[in-house]
């Protein structure tokens, strides 16, 4: 499933790639808010590793403009090239809004599917400190 998530589901999903003026946006999100984190910063936040260079927001439209206006986002221009891209999913399961970290395997498949050498690595760490 890890492999085939972010193509055959994932991308689908896609509702857009943001950016905001802040590097640690993630953290002005509201926790009264439904949604979820992944990628890197679900990385970070679960295993203390990894600075994070983009972002991954999994959400509902009715959240977003909650989301956007609290971590300053905004749609990236055409060929903008920002010091940071957020991708913006809806997820296709069920937000846990108690969490706002997405389930390990989403984090795993959307770590690996950068295949940039860090994100791998920090694939494996949450592999390893939560799906053995």
């Amino acid at each position: 499933m890890t492999e085939l998530y972010p193509y055959s589901i994932r991308d689908k999903a896609h509702i857009g790639r943001f950016t905001a003026q802040d590097l640690d946006w993630w953290q002005a999100l509201p926790s009264d808010v439904d949604y979820q984190i992944s990628g890197e910063i679900a990385a970070l936040k679960l295993t203390g590793y990894l600075t994070p260079k983009d972002g991954i927001l999994c959400a509902e439209d009715a959240q977003l403009p909650a989301l956007m206006k609290a971590g300053r986002l905004r749609q990236l221009k055409t060929d903008e090239k920002p010091e940071f891209i957020i991708d913006i999913y809806r997820p296709f399961w069920k937000v846990d809004s108690a969490k706002h970290i997405a389930p390990d395997l989403i984090v795993v498949s959307d770590l690996l599917s950068t295949s940039d050498p860090r994100n791998v690595d920090a694939a494996r760490r949450v592999m390893n400190e939560y799906l053995d």
